[in-house]
């Protein structure tokens, strides 16, 4: 038969353990994700909070990454097919073992998307905007820190920087999308993408050619890359 037990005394811990206690579940909090452990070696104390949310992409670490990327290389069109690659680097030292996702060009890094950076400039994004909001930052107000938490996010993906996790979530938006529909996309990744997508012929590409003044510099890049290896003048 099983008991509850209960034992009543003191503990005695430092007010640093607190504070990087509340560091830990401050960061897994704002992504919804990770462990947060509070150990005092003293008093044989350990307590774990874990965060649990999926992210989409992390399905496609190996072995479905190998199947993946071969999807990816399949709708490369023949002109870069043999150029543009694909690359998952992962640290292994990192909580989530998130690292980077690379897209090369002649076996040089033209788009990186680095989670460890992407993660301290959403920081710093958040910060930012509460400071000209003039809103403090409140540990309970669970609901008010997720929405600030995901407009940094969203600006920050604007400006073109990205976590190895917003490759992976584009990417499986872009392989389950018809490609009339992943051409409009405001996504800077899956815009990436179709640029190099064989089924996006000449035609499109010199309507594009017309309209893609103000995009973002990346996606000018392969669209460019894409117009000189198809023989279209880029303007």
């Amino acid at each position: 038969m099983s008991r509850n037990y209960y034992v009543l005394g003191e503990l005695w811990f430092t007010t640093g353990d607190v504070y990087e206690f509340y560091k830990q579940l401050d960061k897994y909090y704002r992504k919804i994700k990770g462990t947060a452990v509070f150990w005092n070696y003293k008093t044989s104390l350990k307590l774990e909070v874990v965060f649990i949310y999926e992210i989409k992409g992390l399905k496609m670490y190996s072995p479905k990454w190998s199947k993946v990327k071969k999807q990816l290389k399949s709708f490369t069109c023949d002109s870069l097919k043999d150029r543009i690659d694909f690359h998952i680097i992962n640290y292994r030292k990192a909580h989530d073992q998130l690292g980077r996702a690379v897209i090369t060009v002649d076996k040089k890094e033209i788009f990186s998307m680095c989670t460890i950076i992407a993660e301290r400039e959403m920081n710093r994004k958040e910060w930012n905007i509460r400071e000209e909001q003039n809103v403090k930052y409140d540990i309970y107000d669970h609901k008010h820190n997720l929405e600030m938490g995901l407009q940094a996010h969203e600006m920050i993906k604007e400006e073109g920087i990205l976590a190895q996790y917003d490759f992976f979530d584009a990417v499986e938006e872009y392989l389950s999308s018809p490609i009339d529909t992943s051409i409009k996309s405001t996504d800077i990744i899956i815009k990436v993408l179709s640029l190099i997508d064989r089924r996006v012929g000449k035609r499109t590409l010199k309507k594009l050619n017309e309209s893609f003044e103000t995009e973002h510099e990346g996606i000018r890049y392969f669209l460019k890359l894409r117009c000189d290896a198809e023989g279209i003048r880029f303007s």
